[in-house]
Formats: C-alpha cells, sequence, structure tokens
C-alpha cells in the first residue's frame, strides 16, 4: 500500500479491509482496528 501511495494509485484497502467491515457489520463483530487502518488509509489516498 505505501507504494500504491506514493505512486498516486489506488490502494487495495476497499477490498481486503472492506470486505472484513462488511462481513462484521453483518454478523454484528466490532472491529475497530481495522476500522482505524481503513480510515487511515482512505485519508491517506484523498490527501496524496
Amino acid at each position: 500500500m505505501p507504494q500504491d501511495l506514493q505512486a498516486n494509485r489506488p490502494t487495495e484497502i476497499e477490498t481486503l479491509n472492506g470486505a472484513v467491515m462488511r462481513a462484521a457489520e453483518r454478523h454484528r463483530i466490532a472491529v475497530p482496528r481495522t476500522e482505524t487502518l481503513y480510515t487511515s488509509v482512505k485519508l491517506a489516498e484523498h490527501a496524496a
């Protein structure tokens, strides 16, 4: 992901962590670390 961010390319965060977050939501499981990582990378994508 750092290489993607440096090259202004989209990262795989949606595919990887997005899927985990959607599954967790369906099963009502809290995944705060995954959410934090997802949000951090999304912010970095938009800042680049």
